[in-house]
């Protein structure tokens, strides 16, 4: 790329629902979080929970958030900001991840305070939510 190239990316959650619970798989980016290193996603106010609200489903609704990965565009809205505040945005949900992948967040969240100023702004709140599953 070149200083004058624009890179168009699309970040996605999707919603499954089964007879007896609702899912979260991603949670995309989060709004209004510091992000200096990183430009694009740096103090987001994306339509994300507007949207996620027009589908009639409340934060309150879900119960499992499935995160394929802990990348900061699959993390976001983990969190969200309430006031002066960082709230747990599915407060009813447990969180679940690969076992693999759970390795690899312990040693991405060994690089970052647990801070919501910094790259481990939206996994460290949930950490000790948390649960890993075998394949």
């Amino acid at each position: 790329m070149t200083p004058q190239s624009t890179l168009e990316l699309s970040v996605h959650s999707w919603r499954v629902q089964s007879p007896q619970s609702r899912f979260l798989i991603d949670t995309a980016t989060g709004n209004d979080k510091p992000r200096p290193f990183s430009p694009m996603f740096d103090r987001l106010n994306s339509p994300w929970m507007e949207n996620f609200l027009a589908t009639g489903l409340r934060p309150e609704d879900i119960d499992y958030v499935l995160h394929t990965h802990l990348h900061i565009d699959h993390v976001g809205w983990n969190i969200r900001r309430e006031g002066t505040q960082w709230v747990h945005t599915f407060p009813n949900a447990r969180w679940v991840i690969a076992q693999e992948e759970m390795l690899a967040g312990q040693v991405g969240i060994l690089f970052a305070l647990p801070s919501p100023d910094n790259r481990g702004d939206s996994i460290t709140a949930i950490y000790r939510r948390l649960s890993s599953a075998n394949d």
